[in-house]
């Protein structure tokens, strides 16, 4: 009678230990269910590269001078830098507006850090 009283204690305690682990695993799919709160989606920003022109800081589009220097490396077959690139055009848009044939009125401006 011993003998089968400790094979149900047995069978008992190996019930509430798989119901524990059940409760324990229940607990977690819920805890995951529960979503943290989503803040709004900052807006679309453009990646920039920021060149000074006749001493104006301009935020020129990346992906406008990215293509301009896929062209050039191209037609070079030369490799050169995004940011090397980016002075080429800077120092072309100088020339420009000290001909006085563009202005730089109504380009992104980044103000200077002084």
């Amino acid at each position: 009678m011993a003998h089968i009283r400790a094979e149900v204690s047995l069978t008992q305690d190996r019930q509430v230990s798989a119901c524990r682990s059940q409760n324990v695993v229940r607990q977690f799919a819920r805890d995951q269910l529960v979503a943290p709160p989503v803040s709004p989606p900052a807006p679309y920003q453009e990646p920039v590269v920021p060149v000074l022109v006749s001493g104006v800081r301009l935020l020129l589009p990346e992906h406008a001078l990215s293509a301009g220097l896929s062209d050039l490396c191209l037609r070079t077959e030369g490799y050169v830098t995004l940011a090397g690139y980016a002075e080429g055009v800077a120092l072309v848009l100088a020339a420009l507006a000290n001909a006085g044939l563009i202005g730089l009125r109504g380009l992104p401006v980044q103000p200077s850090d002084s």
